[in-house]
Parts: C-alpha cells; sequence; structure tokens
C-alpha cells in the first residue's frame, strides 16, 4: 500500500473514531439529562413539581437552585410519611403545612401564579384539563372532580394532586364494598339476603366484621368531608379545620350576621370544633375496644365489656350534645337569613 493510501486509511479511521466518540458523548448526555428529570425525588408531588420546572425550560442555575428546595422539602414529606404510618399526624395539620409550603415554592419559582392572580393563565401555567365520562366509580367523587375542575382556585398541579387523593378515596370505598360483600354476600346489602346469611355465619365472626365495617365507614365519611372541604375557598374556612364546622362558618357569612355577631359564632364554633374532635376520637376509641372485646371472646378468653361500654356511653352523650348544637346552629343562621330576605 502506498502511502497515500496509508495516510487516507488512517484519516477514515480517527473520523470513524471521532464520530463514535462523538455520538456516544451525545447519547451520554441525553440520557443524564432524561435521568435529571425523571425519577429525581422519592415523593411524587415532589416529582411532579421538579417535571413540570423542566417543561417550562427553567434555565440551568434556577433550576439547580430549585433543586436545592425540592430536596429538602422531598426529606420532609418523607419523615411525615413515616410519622403518618406511625399514627402521628391524626389531623393532618403537618400536612397541610407542607402541602402550603410547597405551593409557596411554586409561587416564588413561577411554576404556579402569585397568590391572588388568575390561576387559570393558560399562557404560562397551562390550561386545565377538561373531564370526558366518569373519572370514579363512586359518583359523589366524580362531583367533586368536576367542581375542582371548574373552580378558579386550582391549577393544574393541584389538580393532579386533588386527583391523587380522589383515587386512593376510590380506593378505601372499594376495599368497604369489598368487606361489605363479604359479610352480607351480595353489594346490595338486601335486607332480606342478609336475613338469609346470618344462618350460614358464626355470630361472633359476623359481630367483628360488622365493627370493621363501621370503622371503615366512620373513616371514608371523615375523609370525604375532608375533601369536600378543599373545594372551599381559604377566605371562607376561617380559623377552622373540621370540615363540618368549615360549613357552618361559611354559611354563617352568607347568613348576613353583624360583625359582632360574626365575632361571637366564630367562638363558639372554636369551642364546638374541640368539642367534636372529642366526640370523633371517642367514637373510633369505643369501636376499636368494642372490636378488641369481641376478638377476645370469639377466642375464649377472659375479657371485660365494661371499658367498650363506658367509651360507648360517653361517647353516646357527647355525641347528642354535639348534635344538638348543630341543629340549633343551623337553626340560628337559617332564621337570620329569613329575617334578611324579609327586608
Amino acid at each position: 500500500m502506498t502511502s497515500v493510501g496509508l495516510t487516507f486509511v488512517v484519516i477514515c479511521a480517527l473520523a470513524s473514531i471521532c464520530g463514535v466518540a462523538q455520538a456516544k458523548g451525545k447519547y451520554a448526555e441525553s440520557a443524564n439529562t432524561q435521568d435529571n428529570v425523571s425519577d429525581r425525588f422519592r415523593t411524587r408531588v415532589v416529582q411532579q413539581v421538579w417535571e413540570k420546572a423542566h417543561r417550562m425550560n427553567f434555565p440551568p442555575k434556577k433550576l439547580e437552585e430549585l433543586s436545592h428546595v425540592l430536596q429538602q422539602h422531598d426529606v420532609k414529606m418523607l419523615q411525615l410519611k413515616k410519622h403518618q404510618q406511625d399514627g402521628g399526624d391524626p389531623e393532618g395539620e403537618t400536612e397541610a403545612l407542607l402541602r402550603r409550603r410547597l405551593s409557596d415554592i411554586m409561587r416564588k419559582f413561577g411554576i404556579i401564579p402569585p397568590e391572588g392572580e388568575d390561576p387559570r393563565r393558560a399562557k404560562d401555567f397551562g390550561q386545565k384539563r377538561d373531564m370526558t365520562g366518569e373519572e370514579f366509580k363512586d359518583h359523589r367523587l366524580n362531583k367533586l372532580w368536576m367542581k375542582a375542575q371548574q373552580s378558579p382556585n386550582f391549577n393544574t398541579l393541584e389538580l393532579d394532586q386533588l386527583k391523587e387523593e380522589l383515587t386512593h378515596h376510590q380506593e378505601k370505598v372499594n376495599q368497604f364494598e369489598q368487606l361489605s360483600s363479604q359479610l352480607y354476600s351480595d353489594r346490595t346489602r338486601d335486607a332480606n339476603r342478609v336475613d338469609r346469611d346470618k344462618k350460614t355465619m358464626d355470630p361472633d365472626e359476623r359481630s367483628v366484621l360488622e365493627l370493621d365495617l363501621k370503622i371503615q365507614h366512620r373513616e371514608l365519611t371523615n375523609d370525604f368531608q375532608r375533601l369536600s372541604s378543599k373545594l372551599v375557598p381559604d377566605q371562607h374556612k376561617g380559623e377552622f379545620q373540621e370540615p363540618r364546622v368549615v360549613n357552618l362558618w361559611r354559611e354563617a357569612l352568607f347568613a348576613n350576621f353583624t360583625e359582632e355577631e360574626l365575632e361571637s359564632i366564630s367562638t363558639e364554633l372554636k369551642h364546638f370544633e374541640a368539642k367534636l374532635t372529642k366526640f370523633e376520637d371517642l367514637q373510633v376509641q369505643s369501636l376499636h375496644a368494642e372490636k378488641e372485646y369481641r376478638v377476645a371472646k370469639k377466642l375464649g378468653e377472659t375479657t371485660d365489656a365494661k371499658k367498650h361500654k363506658s367509651l360507648r356511653d360517653e361517647a353516646r352523650e357527647l355525641g347528642n350534645s354535639v348534635h344538638t348544637f348543630m341543629n340549633d346552629m343551623r337553626g340560628r343562621i337559617q332564621r337570620n337569613r329569613d329575617r334578611a330576605d324579609e327586608l
């Protein structure tokens, strides 16, 4: 081979090596960019914020700063999750605080509009999705979902978070229906069918399953009320957290009370909220205590019925007081509204 030919072969080989190296570098860079976006954080909600920031084409320096802030928040979210698994944060106060802080982070970095601005600005923050068909089996969840999509108080990311919570609630409803089916052998829970099934199931086993059903039903009711209260604007919630108290306060706000009267009602509702929380705790304790008693009885162990009966009586007495207050407050609100309409 001539020197010219050898030189040509060397040049081609070098060009091929450089081309491969360049291609590898390009694909590696692409892969690193992809890894940098997906599965960067362990909690889903923080990961969603990170992915949205990338879709908005933030400059590298801003992404780096956001990443540092989100990593700290991610750790707090994981700590909260473990705390909740251990029975902590029963009222969801810490969870609500972390959600507000995440919203503050998003506002700071321009991912969602500043507070007070219209969150429906499509150009900067994305259009809300139209709902086609029903998303959930439970019609109440579908109703909440439709209201949320039509509300100006939710942006796209907040809708995603709400949908995740609604989906989790639907899963709990499915579990409740499965237990109901196991207990009654029919999801319709027809009275005649129940009577027929009672003949074939051990009474002690049935009593335990019925208590499980009551516990799950109470949890579902409270969780649905919590989800419903998310659609209430913050300015209508006042200082209250309990959904039923929030609803009473919102009704009072639109019942033409004077400022002085509203202040008095607010004080009453604060005391009532504490009483209502205690009532809910007693109800749950009573049901669990009775379940423990039934299980022990089924196993043939010596057990005392006094504990759960005492809790049940205390809960019943407090429950009567709670229902009386709610009826009286609703009556006051309605009378004041009627009086204003007459004027």
